[in-house]
């Protein structure tokens, strides 16, 4: 994975001027993106390839708090969620 990094990704990354930091920052970087595109979060899963649904929930509260983005991507990640809040 480092070598991809190092010929493609890095390069690719520091391109288009911004700074890399690291398969970490990348991660989240697409996970906050793929939020920001309404992209339903069991794609976001699978693409992450988290085993866990809370796992991928907690990289999006992590982004939300990081980027400061408001509940526009929260109400985003709740799609497909209506009803459950009814049966409490």
């Amino acid at each position: 994975m480092d070598k991809l990094a190092q010929r493609v990704i890095r390069p690719t990354v520091e391109a288009v001027g911004l700074p890399w930091y690291g398969w970490h920052g990348f991660r989240r970087g697409i996970t906050s993106n793929l939020y920001e595109l309404v992209v339903n979060e069991k794609i976001v899963q699978r693409i992450l390839r988290h085993a866990k649904p809370h796992v991928t929930q907690g990289t999006l509260h992590q982004s939300l708090r990081s980027s400061g983005a408001g509940t526009d991507a929260a109400d985003a990640s709740n799609l497909g969620r209506a009803g459950e809040e009814s049966s409490r």
